[in-house]
């Protein structure tokens, strides 16, 4: 094999053609280094990006997001019916309260007792002249104890933090557009507490108790659940 030592020899037009392969092969070492770089760039941001932005959603939206209508079952509607059927056996026809010591002397459950409670904050409120300074807070049915944002007295005004908050909000910013203690927003509330009651459940124990309380208390407002039932049949399927 011939090997060329001596550069010098070497016709002119060779050498040309080398030089241009060795500037080739720089660049193209060049762009394969850029590329490289920006490779390497894109992979440090993506892992500064993830390192330093927050892994938890804000409070305010992920409980926005729980308030997505989840369906109701038959079962969860029967439930509903056989809570609300409980309560009316415990509610003093003359004087409107839950007799809570009867429900604890037959042993009923928790649920029915702390539903209860809540529906005689209700009437105490009530029987006290409550209505006008409850107007003035704009609340929901069930106005007196508290939960969530939305529900009982006042709201701050932030996101619902589940389906339940979510229905005292509507309710109340239908009171603003139709006006304070419209039946119609009424009617809509229980009827969006009734329809989302297995959604509600979900949330335990305080949110159940306070959607029982809600539509008993109305319903002894109207006579009674079975008057309810006759007065708006949009909810005959709910009401025992």
């Amino acid at each position: 094999m011939y090997l060329v030592t001596n550069m010098s020899n070497v016709p002119t037009a060779y050498k040309s053609t080398r030089n241009e392969v060795y500037i080739m092969k720089e660049k193209a070492a060049t762009r394969l280094d850029i590329i490289t770089y920006l490779k390497f760039s894109l992979l440090l941001f993506i892992a500064f990006f993830a390192l330093f932005s927050p892994h938890t959603v804000n409070a305010d939206t992920q409980e926005t997001n729980e308030t997505e209508y989840v369906e109701t079952t038959p079962q969860d509607i029967d439930k509903l019916k056989q809570y609300l059927k409980t309560m009316d056996k415990y509610i003093d026809k003359n004087t409107g309260y839950f007799d809570e010591n009867l429900a604890i002397d037959n042993n009923e459950e928790e649920l029915i007792l702390e539903a209860g409670r809540e529906y005689n904050e209700i009437r105490w409120q009530e029987s006290q002249g409550m209505y006008e300074s409850i107007n003035r807070k704009k609340r929901s049915i069930a106005d007196i104890t508290r939960y969530g944002n939305w529900c009982g007295k006042g709201n701050n005004g932030r996101a619902p933090i589940d389906i339940l908050d979510a229905q005292c909000k509507k309710h109340d910013n239908c009171y603003s557009s139709r006006g304070m203690w419209n039946t119609s927003c009424d009617i809509e509330f229980l009827h969006n507490l009734a329809r989302n009651f297995g959604a509600i459940t979900k949330r335990g124990t305080h949110a159940t108790a306070y959607a029982i309380a809600a539509i008993s208390g109305f319903a002894y407002k109207v006579g009674g659940t079975a008057k309810l039932k006759s007065m708006y049949p949009i909810l005959i399927p709910f009401i025992p």
